[in-house]
């Protein structure tokens, strides 16, 4: 199965809906949209072109990958767009140290 159908499957069990696979072939979340299965790898980017913001997007939010990037919060959607999908993103503490983040 490809990164982006199994996003969706996850997206859809997390969201309480029956995935459209079996859920035994959904990866579990540290190694969705992850190329290989490596962990701990930007799996995006967020870029801002107005305030010249270029971050990778990281699963978790933890304050190790707040110190390098941006983080992606656990059990909300992954960031993929669709239909009942909420993501929450938490930018970088360095980012905002240098400038205020307001969308």
């Amino acid at each position: 199965m490809e990164l982006l159908e199994n996003a969706k499957a996850y997206n859809q069990k997390l969201s309480g809906h029956i995935p459209e696979v079996d859920e035994g072939q959904i990866l579990p979340y540290p190694k969705q949209l992850s190329i290989g299965g490596q962990k701990n790898t930007p799996f995006g980017s967020i870029l801002i072109y107005k305030i010249d913001v270029n971050m990778p997007l990281y699963r978790t939010a933890s304050n190790e990958v707040l110190a390098v990037g941006a983080g992606h919060v656990e059990n909300t959607s992954l960031p993929i767009g669709g239909d009942n999908s909420h993501s929450s993103v938490s930018p970088t503490a360095a980012c905002l140290r240098s400038q205020p983040l307001i969308i």
